[in-house]
């Protein structure tokens, strides 16, 4: 030590460590509480694709389906298709062991929820078309809850006409702007149907559906929560898609419009009941 220099005291060290143990748990909480926030919202992420991702096939199989057969944790839905002659595919949706909802159909097998907590479907029994099919959800992720209700309505299979005969068509992608949505269809056939019945499904991070427009021409206005909606009243305005012409769908949101296709679902019914989706069939 350098003459006339004065050594650090006992109290001036205990004061420094104290303040040394302050800042380190401080440090400590705050690193702690970014983990369980980030923690917290995977958590919510995995629920809500959970429910998106059921809602989106199960209304895309309902909507098609003629007949539904409930056993305990099981539904299977028998849909008309075109193969030549009408034949009916068999789409199977099973609650599995651990929380795993799984649909089966004759050419692939699909894990389409992967934290149920309870059995999904309506009590057993057989429902046929054109009838409702309500779809209760629950879902949750650590301590990150989630549910959805679903009321589904089958199509008579009688009046399906099959995708490959059906003239109107959807693109492939969305559009986005702000808080609206695009999607265009095409009529490439010899008539002019009418839009009569859309289902839409869309993540609850845009609020609620509060208009439906076909160009500039305003065909429904009103609001329906989210995730889901089936709309069938409409404004007065035309809603027929003229045959050899292009058409855009614009729906319209509370909130900005979430810009990432696979968080949407679309199914739309015209009056000859042709039906077409969004995503297209492959």
């Amino acid at each position: 030590m350098i003459k006339g220099e004065r050594g650090i005291t006992i109290v001036e060290l205990l004061v420094a460590l104290a303040i040394t143990a302050l800042m380190i748990g401080t440090l400590v909480t705050a690193i702690y509480q970014i983990f369980d926030i980030t923690g917290w919202g995977n958590a919510q992420l995995v629920v809500q694709h959970d429910l998106q991702n059921a809602a989106t096939w199960l209304n895309r199989d309902v909507l098609t389906a003629s007949r539904a057969e409930v056993s305990g944790s099981q539904m299977v839905l028998k849909v008309p298709d075109f193969a030549g002659t009408i034949v009916t595919r068999t789409i199977t949706y099973t609650l599995a062991a651990g929380g795993t909802l799984i649909r089966k159909s004759s050419d692939s097998s699909l894990v389409i929820a992967r934290h149920v907590d309870s059995n999904p479907f309506p009590a057993a029994g057989v429902i046929t078309a054109p009838n409702v099919i309500t779809v209760t959800l629950h879902s949750s992720k650590g301590d990150v809850p989630g549910s959805g209700t679903f009321a589904l309505k089958m199509r008579p299979g009688e009046s399906i006409l099959a995708q490959g005969l059906c003239q109107v068509t959807g693109a492939e992608n969305l559009g986005f702007a702000g808080n609206t949505v695009s999607w265009v269809i095409t009529n490439t056939g010899q008539t002019s149907p009418s839009i009569d019945e859309i289902h839409i499904a869309w993540p609850s991070a845009n609020g609620g559906l509060n208009g439906i427009r076909l160009d500039t021409n305003l065909i429904w206005d009103g609001l329906q929560n989210p995730p889901s909606a089936t709309i069938n009243t409409w404004e007065p305005g035309s809603r027929e898609i003229y045959s050899g012409t292009q058409k855009t769908l614009k729906f319209s949101f509370v909130s900005s419009a979430v810009s990432d296709k696979t968080k949407y679902s679309i199914t739309i019914t015209l009056t000859d009941k042709c039906t077409f989706p969004f995503p297209p069939n492959p």
